[in-house]
């Protein structure tokens, strides 16, 4: 309840200062994926079954349960003189855990079926040749949609702008939109909060923005970013990609459309850092969970600010820069030298030789 809360008083916030939202892209796809396997069964409060779950979902639900059979001491016992791969089940909070399971399936498939000991109930549990062919189509789908997932939450030079994620989502409309409805990766979406800044930065991205392509909505969303005379700035960087898989196909593609289109002029800023996803704010909570543990509580919060600092850009600093800061703190922290006169000298070395005769003496 009081994560609503919070979404909700934030969104406030949003719609009243007037500050454009993005919504993330890995969620509308996760929602996708979801519309993809099909409706869940729904029941009211006395147990009735108000919504019948679709054929495909109740098969992976199916499916599920029997990963989760095949866990059991017993039942992983039978299992192991067969294959050395493990059950998996879903995970509700992992988006490719669906996926992950169904590929899993089909490599223990076979072993499963030659096993006659598993109890009745698990027995009960193996999909039927009507649930495996459901299951078999669903994951030859989902392989589209993981390929387009990993890109997504990709990092460092291979992030991906608006644009480029926006061509994913295209090209999925494209190749299953007369199968399954996809309205989540619809640019007039409902999810969408900021359709004209959103669109405007696309068609920036993509290099419309010389062609008068913009309409009057688009660029008042995005005039934050006009620049004040015509620069030779070009946003985008035009390294070239391997077509390896769904994803980087439809990029590479949207990388070609590109070139034809951008020119030397650009009306308005770099919009690369208007990203399409918050899988990097994802990242950077969990790390913060992972460095403040339980042992940490009393760490103060520029520490575990500049712990974030140095973990989140490992790839700028090495062991050689922290010998070079540290060498440089041991040096600054050191006594000051003191240059000392001849006579200081003089005597100095007297004391030593006397030291030096003393020693002699006792041995």
């Amino acid at each position: 309840m009081a994560v609503h809360i919070t979404f909700y008083v934030f969104l406030t916030y949003i719609l009243f200062t007037g500050v454009p939202l993005i919504g993330c892209y890995s969620h509308k796809l996760n929602l996708a994926v979801s519309g993809v396997v099909g409706k869940e069964e729904k029941k009211n409060k006395e147990g009735d079954i108000i919504q019948a779950a679709s054929s495909t979902r109740a098969a992976v639900e199916k499916l599920d349960k029997l990963m989760g059979s095949l866990k059991t001491l017993k039942n992983s016992a039978l299992l192991r003189p067969l294959t050395k791969l493990r059950p998996e089940r879903k995970n509700a909070t992992r988006w490719y855990s669906l996926f992950h399971m169904l590929v899993k399936w089909k490599r223990i498939r076979s072993f499963v079926l030659q096993i006659d000991g598993f109890p009745e109930a698990t027995t009960n549990l193996i999909p039927t040749p009507t649930e495996q062919a459901y299951l078999s189509t669903l994951l030859q789908v989902l392989q589209d949609f993981e390929s387009v997932s990993q890109a997504l939450q990709r990092g460092g030079d291979k992030t991906l702008n608006l644009y480029e994620s926006r061509r994913l989502f295209d090209r999925l409309i494209e190749k299953y939109g007369t199968r399954f409805e996809l309205s989540q990766l619809q640019h007039d979406s409902s999810l969408v909060c900021s359709a004209a800044f959103e669109n405007g930065i696309i068609k920036i991205q993509r290099g419309l923005d010389n062609h008068n392509k913009l309409n009057n909505g688009e660029k008042n969303a995005v005039s934050r970013y006009l620049c004040v005379s015509g620069g030779d700035d070009n946003d985008e960087n035009n390294s070239e990609e391997e077509a390896l898989g769904f994803a980087d196909s439809a990029l590479a593609d949207a990388h070609r459309e590109k070139r034809r289109k951008v020119d030397s002029r650009n009306n308005y800023v770099a919009t690369g850092h208007v990203l399409s996803q918050s899988n990097l704010c994802e990242r950077l909570f969990s790390l913060a969970k992972l460095v403040l543990s339980d042992r940490r509580q009393s760490m103060h919060p520029s520490t575990l600010n500049n712990l974030l600092l140095l973990k989140t850009n490992r790839h700028l600093w090495s062991v050689v820069d922290i010998q070079t800061v540290i060498g440089e703190a041991n040096h600054s922290d050191g006594e000051p030298d003191i240059e000392l006169s001849d006579d200081e000298e003089d005597a100095g070395a007297v004391d030593e030789s006397d030291g030096e005769d003393g020693d002699e003496m006792e041995a």
